[in-house]
């Protein structure tokens, strides 16, 4: 099991703050959040990726294990049981 936690508007979207799902082996961070695509919708694949489908959204940020996952290699990070992936949109603020 992966476990998946959500911060911001991705809470509202999913109506969960963390989710634990079951990955196949060798599963990428790309094969993930187009699984979870599936379960929640275009709401959810509309905060995550741009129109095309494929490209990442730039005000998201992926993290496994505290890492963070860039989207060019969303497709090639493995993601194994008992990792922590968190799916983090941007916060407005800063000063």
């Amino acid at each position: 099991m992966v476990i998946i936690d959500f911060f911001g508007s991705m809470r509202g979207v999913t109506g969960k703050n963390r989710e634990e799902v079951a990955v196949p082996e060798g599963s990428t961070v790309y094969e993930l959040l187009k699984t979870l695509s599936g379960a929640y919708g275009s709401a959810f694949r509309d905060e995550i990726f741009l129109p095309d489908g494929a490209s990442l959204r730039d005000d998201i940020s992926i993290t496994v294990n505290h890492n963070v996952a860039l989207g060019p290699d969303l497709d090639t990070i493995k993601i194994s049981d008992g990792d922590n992936v968190a799916l983090l949109p941007l916060f407005p603020g800063g000063g």
